[in-house]
C-alpha cells in the first residue's frame, strides 16, 4: 500500500502498526493491544501480518479473519518487518538521514516543536 492511501482502522494505525487483535473463541473474546501482543510473543515489532497454516498449505488473512480451532495440525504465522515501538526516532532512519542531513535536520524531522540549545 502506498504511503499516502494508508488509513488508520480499528486494528492498525496509519503506519501499519498493530494497534490491537481480537481473539474470539467459544467461551469469551480477548482484545490484545499491539504492544502488549509484541511483548507476550516476544515479536521484535508491532507491524505485522497473521497467516494461517494448516498441515502444509498457507492461508493469508483475509478481511482481519482467521479461524483457528487449535489443532496440532494448525499454526498461525506472524510475518514482520521492521522493529521497535514506533516511538521516537529509529536508528536505521537517523542513520540513512546522516549521509545528507546534519544532526540539526535529523533531531527536528524527528521530534517537532523542539529548540536545540546549548546547556554548558
Amino acid at each position: 500500500m502506498e504511503e499516502g492511501a494508508r488509513k488508520e482502522t480499528a486494528d492498525r494505525y496509519v503506519s501499519g502498526r498493530v494497534r490491537m487483535v481480537r481473539f474470539v473463541g467459544t467461551l469469551r473474546t480477548a482484545e490484545i493491544l499491539g504492544p502488549k501482543l509484541r511483548w507476550l510473543l516476544g515479536l521484535p515489532g508491532t507491524r505485522f501480518d497473521i497467516r494461517y497454516q494448516k498441515g502444509t498449505a498457507t492461508t493469508p488473512n483475509r478481511n482481519g479473519k482467521i479461524e483457528f480451532h487449535g489443532q496440532s495440525s494448525e499454526t498461525l504465522l506472524f510475518d514482520g518487518w521492521g522493529r521497535g515501538h514506533g516511538v521516537g526516532m529509529s536508528q536505521w532512519g537517523a542513520h540513512a538521514m546522516a549521509a545528507k542531513k546534519d544532526y540539526r535536520s535529523i533531531l527536528h524531522h524527528y521530534y517537532t516543536n523542539v529548540e536545540i540549545i546549548k546547556l554548558y
